[in-house]
């Protein structure tokens, strides 16, 4: 059995508080992204914790795996997101009257692509992905989100530098990801236009402690929102202050959403 390296942190990823109360210990589980390709192939396990922040209340996991562990290993493994609440999310922004038609509108991962086309046909042209190659200098083929946010919490974004930088800056089922929240933020802070706009979306798991589904639990994901903590989380960044807060029940869980400036 061969063991994951994980990165440990012992403070908040949020408040920073070394105030964390261990939750549920699940000892050595294994990774879920690491398919076997026979049954005699050794199996990769990883500490899997969760704690609570005594001072904010974030649900986190301080030791998650290191991102090379996350990389998909195969190009058939594709993941979703709720969409149904995309059209009536991209309306609510347009009548807020806060960007032009001609606005850039950058979405930082494939999880973005639904919303991108909700913008374009509302006539925003200037509403695109960011370019794995162009803009994080990710080379290899199979990726998701685990690499985005590592590359992202190093800044190592390229549009970050450049003179035009879009107004509007979209996050996407990403938030839950991050290993690095503090940086994270900062960097999108610096991505985004003087004054321009970032637009969260993140599972709610609220509804997972609600109806006890286990299943919100992965070790993918380092953080874990409820309402109160995700309306609180953008309070370390002097960047962004709060401009609207939704949420959208689906089937099978509930999305939080945030807009901030």
């Amino acid at each position: 059995m061969n063991h994951v390296i994980t990165e440990k942190s012992s403070s908040c990823a949020i408040c920073g508080s070394r105030n964390l109360v261990p939750v549920f210990d699940f000892g050595m589980q294994p990774v879920c992204i690491r398919f076997l390709e026979t049954v005699t192939e050794y199996e990769m396990k990883t500490v899997f914790s969760i704690f609570q922040c005594h001072d904010c209340g974030l649900i986190q996991n301080p030791c998650p795996p290191e991102v090379r562990y996350l990389k998909p290993g195969f190009d058939w493994i594709r993941y979703r997101e709720p969409e149904n609440h995309l059209d009536d999310l991209a309306d609510y922004i347009c009548r807020l009257n806060i960007l032009e038609k001609d606005s850039f509108i950058l979405g930082l991962s494939t999880y973005d692509a639904p919303l991108i086309r909700a913008f374009k046909r509302r006539g925003f042209t200037n509403a695109r992905l960011a370019d794995p190659v162009d803009e994080y200098g990710i080379k290899e083929k199979n990726f998701g989100v685990e690499t985005v946010q590592e590359k992202i919490c190093c800044r190592a974004v390229s549009c970050m530098n450049r003179e035009i930088r879009p107004e509007l800056v979209i996050a996407g089922f990403i938030l839950e990801h991050v290993h690095d929240f503090r940086n994270f933020i900062q960097t999108l802070g610096e991505m985004v236009s003087d004054s321009g706009f970032l637009l969260v979306q993140v599972p709610d798991f609220g509804y997972s402690l609600d109806k006890l589904e286990y299943t919100g639990l992965w070790e993918e994901h380092v953080l874990y929102f409820t309402e109160t903590v995700f309306n609180m989380c953008m309070g370390v960044s002097k960047k962004f202050s709060p401009v609207f807060f939704r949420k959208y029940p689906h089937d099978d869980g509930v999305v939080l959403a945030g807009l901030w400036q």
